[in-house]
């Protein structure tokens, strides 16, 4: 057998290996989907005016998958994807949150963030815990102003920890969110909020404090310390006379 015959039955057989291994490898990979929202936004960007409400309807049901594919289409749809947020609320706080440091997307994230905020204050804890990253105190700082309303006096507690922040910045925006909140903070912060009003090493921490000190009534006097209460003395028992007692000493 020659040496060409030899060179080209080992070339099909090696082709034959590999179109063999491709079909294995291929058989053994988990088969990707069409992301089915990603479709939507698509077919969202694109339809007709008149065909939009029911794709839109679509969308907020989606709820938080929805917000990354979104996001990028604040270019050419700013307000529209904005609405489409704040009709989602809530639940596209995580995933916003999530968005704040991203590259791409993080410009878009912080932007929307406060369209998903209610008033309920459901998502005060994790807007404080975002307070310590300079880059996205910003956008946390104006969401966490929004969620404190009336309504979130529940929460109030959730502030605490903002309040002994390391960074000042995060305290001033935790007394200012209490002020929001109003008097129904005070059973759950006011002793905090005083502490910081009276101690605190940041001459615009202890401003922002007393400020709302006054405005939520915490007072700021000196705590008066209850006097010691004396022991109680034993009078001695009165000796009794024989007169008032008929006559007959006891």
């Amino acid at each position: 057998m020659g040496t060409k015959v030899l060179t080209n039955l080992f070339c099909a057989r090696a082709r034959t290996n590999i179109f063999i291994a491709s079909l294995l490898l291929c058989a053994s990979l988990p088969a990707f989907a069409a992301d089915p929202v990603a479709d939507l936004v698509a077919s969202w960007r694109a339809a007709a005016p008149a065909d939009r409400p029911a794709l839109e309807a679509k969308l907020v049901k989606a709820g938080p998958q929805a917000v990354a594919p979104l996001l990028p289409e604040m270019r050419r749809k700013r307000a529209s994807v904005l609405d489409l947020i704040a009709r989602i609320g809530e639940p596209a706080v995580p995933e916003l949150l999530g968005r704040l440091s991203d590259p791409k997307l993080g410009g878009y994230a912080r932007e929307a963030l406060p369209y998903a905020i209610g008033p309920s204050g459901a998502s005060l804890p994790a807007l404080v815990d975002c307070l310590n990253d300079a880059d996205t105190r910003g956008a946390c700082g104006f969401a966490l102003l929004k969620a404190a309303t009336p309504k979130a006096a529940a929460k109030a507690g959730a502030l605490l920890p903002a309040l002994k922040a390391k960074d000042p910045a995060a305290r001033i925006l935790a007394a200012q969110a209490l002020t929001r909140i109003g008097r129904g903070a005070v059973p759950a912060a006011g002793k905090a909020l005083r502490a910081v009003a009276l101690e605190d090493s940041d001459a615009d921490a202890r401003a922002a404090a007393k400020d709302a000190c006054k405005k939520l009534g915490v007072s700021l006097a000196p705590v008066q310390k209850a006097p010691a209460a004396k022991p109680a003395t034993t009078k001695p028992a009165a000796k009794t006379s024989a007169k008032s007692t008929g006559g007959v000493k006891r």
